[in-house]
């Protein structure tokens, strides 16, 4: 009983400081403001993500029209010097082919498919490897991604630019108001989806296609900032 009480007192208190708390915060003079910081900056690598689909009568052979592409493959990428660690292979998938709801035949066969992801570490080679890469027989692109090395630098780089907006924007404010601001109260920064830029391969099936300008990648920071206000 007595656990039950002192329990009670607890959450009690703790319910009229945390009002007490939000009230003096409501009461003090701040400016709030928000800032975006952005960086462009030119891809370093890319990743390129691709598939084999076979459908054949037998698992067997449906498996061994998948391993026949994956065998140029592995020699193409061998001939381009790509290390392993910038290559993925999914698990070898069968399936019965077509599926129940699309059965229109009694006769079903069986459907392979393989996945593999390889990074370019030289963006200069991804024209004429991926121009190669169909060549094998691969007939799934998924997509291909330029992205940067240096990710962590460049969100550090977009984060100041987002202070110095924010606090610059609340100079601003405050100076229409005839005041100035003080030293923060508070900082709050919300995620950016910073992830690798993706495209779908610009490129037909047989590897025709205009050569593809990467361009530059977008790494942005957004901030809040309360300053006091004097």
């Amino acid at each position: 009983m007595k656990s039950i009480l002192l329990k009670t007192l607890i959450c009690g208190l703790f319910l009229v400081f945390s009002s007490n708390f939000v009230s003096a915060q409501e009461n003090l003079p701040l400016v709030t403001v928000t800032g975006k910081g952005e960086v462009k900056v030119a891809p370093d690598e890319v990743a390129i993500r691709f598939g084999v689909v076979k459908i054949d009568d037998t698992p067997e052979a449906a498996s061994r029209g998948v391993d026949s592409i994956f065998k140029q493959i592995n020699t193409l990428v061998s001939r381009y010097n790509i290390n392993p660690s910038q290559k993925s292979i999914d698990y070898l998938r069968l399936e019965v082919w077509p599926p129940d709801q699309l059965v229109t035949t009694p006769r079903r066969k069986i459907r392979a498919e393989q996945g593999m992801t390889i990074v370019l570490k030289d963006i200069s080679m991804y024209q004429g490897f991926l121009s190669e890469l169909y060549k094998t027989g691969i007939n799934r692109i998924d997509n291909v991604e330029f992205r940067t090395s240096e990710l962590r630098k460049h969100q550090d780089e977009a984060r100041e630019l987002a202070v110095k907006a924010a606090r610059e924007k609340a100079e601003a404010l405050a100076k229409s108001l005839g005041q100035s601001i003080g030293a923060a109260y508070s900082i709050e920064e919300f995620p950016e989806n910073n992830f690798p830029m993706m495209r779908m391969a610009n490129q037909s099936m047989n590897g025709d296609g205009a050569a593809e300008s990467f361009g530059q990648i977008p790494i942005t920071a957004n901030v809040t900032v309360k300053f006091y206000l004097k």
